[in-house]
């Protein structure tokens, strides 16, 4: 398989997308309020803007098959770590608190 040529061009497109990217999780933190829903946008914008870096600014683009593999194998792994953490703290028993005896009006008297 060939390997794709990324010329200026396709940067200076990938660095508009950036930044309109950017314009919009600005715009969106600032006027969103949704209860669920932002953190989901947010970290989709996030994404999209991290596959335009790794493909066209660290050239993965132009990288043979087993870098890219890489790349995903490591992506994966933390995607398995954060998930793992987050079903970690979800399941975790939380136990009441000790009740505190009430204090004993003989135990303070001398």
């Amino acid at each position: 398989m060939m390997a794709i040529r990324v010329r200026a061009v396709h940067r200076v497109w990938a660095y508009l997308a950036l930044l309109a990217l950017a314009t919009l999780s600005l715009l969106l933190g600032t006027q969103l309020h949704w209860y669920w829903g932002d953190v989901a946008i947010s970290l989709s914008i996030a994404a999209c803007k991290t596959f335009l870096v790794f493909w066209f600014f660290m050239d993965l683009a132009e990288q043979p098959f087993q870098a890219r593999l890489a790349v995903l194998i490591g992506i994966a792994l933390l995607v398995l770590l954060v998930c793992l953490t987050v079903a970690d703290v979800a399941t975790r028993r939380v136990m009441p608190m000790k009740s505190s005896p009430e204090p004993s009006e003989s135990f303070y008297k001398r």
